[in-house]
């Protein structure tokens, strides 16, 4: 989803739910995988 003005990104699917999330959001509110990699990265110590 982006914005219609600017173009900017709103919302991404989630690589594991697919279902839209929020860019900001480090994990996925549906089914909690992780989002970015800084919060994969804290998952996998």
């Amino acid at each position: 989803m982006r914005c219609p003005e600017c173009h900017y990104r709103l919302k991404v699917n989630c690589p594991s739910c697919g279902k839209l999330v929020k860019t900001s959001w480090e994990l996925c509110p549906y089914c909690e995988a992780p989002l970015t990699e800084k919060s994969q990265t804290l998952v996998n110590h």
